[in-house]
């Protein structure tokens, strides 16, 4: 936490940018709210979505500006997340 408040100090007070960055999977076929299971057993939840199983994008937040910025992708990989830093 000390290092985090550096980091947040310096970004306030010295114009350093301060960026977050993370990717995020969403499964498209997944869309239930609840349900009743048995504890400790395995839930199985129903689908009908046809095509892609999951949905990939990098969610960016710049501290400074307080800004969000969010790239989809069609897979979040090492060659991904490199190319979007740069």
């Amino acid at each position: 936490m000390e290092k985090l408040q550096g980091l947040l100090d310096d970004a306030l007070n010295n114009g350093h940018l301060l960026v977050f960055i993370d990717e995020a999977h969403i499964h498209l076929d997944s869309d239930e709210g609840y349900g009743w299971s048995i504890k400790g057993e395995r839930f199985w939840v129903s689908s009908n979505s046809p095509g892609r199983t999951k949905v990939s994008f990098y969610g960016i937040y710049v501290y400074n500006y307080a800004k969000v910025k969010i790239f989809p992708y069609f897979k979040a990989d090492q060659f991904n997340s490199i190319q979007l830093m740069f």
